[in-house]
Order: structure tokens, then sequence, then C-alpha cells
């Protein structure tokens, strides 16, 4: 285990970075990674991110980005 501040002295093969407490809200920390607005971490083309959730209610019924529908129920 490292402090999230070394992930960058190690290779992308090295390291496995996990992530906890998003449902999707603009600003949770997977969020940030993924637009590369986080302090360590960031996700890249050909990371593998797995998602592992169960549904908040109310959260089922918000708007995806882009404008598109919500999730069916």
């Amino acid at each position: 285990m490292i402090h999230p501040g070394q992930i960058r002295d190690y290779a992308a093969s090295e390291v496995v970075i996990l992530i906890s407490g998003t449902q999707g809200e603009p600003m949770s920390a997977l969020s940030r990674a993924a637009v590369d607005n986080h302090k360590h971490a960031r996700v890249e083309r050909g990371d593998t991110v797995v998602l592992s959730s169960r549904v908040i209610p109310g959260n089922e019924k918000k708007h995806l980005p882009g404008n598109r529908s919500p999730l069916p129920s």
C-alpha cells in the first residue's frame, strides 16, 4: 500500500487504485479522476473501471450526463 501522492512514482501496470463512494455525482472522486481533475488519480484510455453498487432511492430517476434518459425502473 502506498500514499496517494506516490502513485506517479510507479508504472501504471504496477498500481491498482480503489475509489469508493460515487453514484455519478460530478464532484465524486471517480468523476474527477475520469476528467483529469483529481489530485492524485486519473482514468486513462485502456484502464479498467469496475463499478459495484446498489441503487440509492431517488438516484435511479436522475438524468444521466449528456441529457440521456433516466435509468429504467
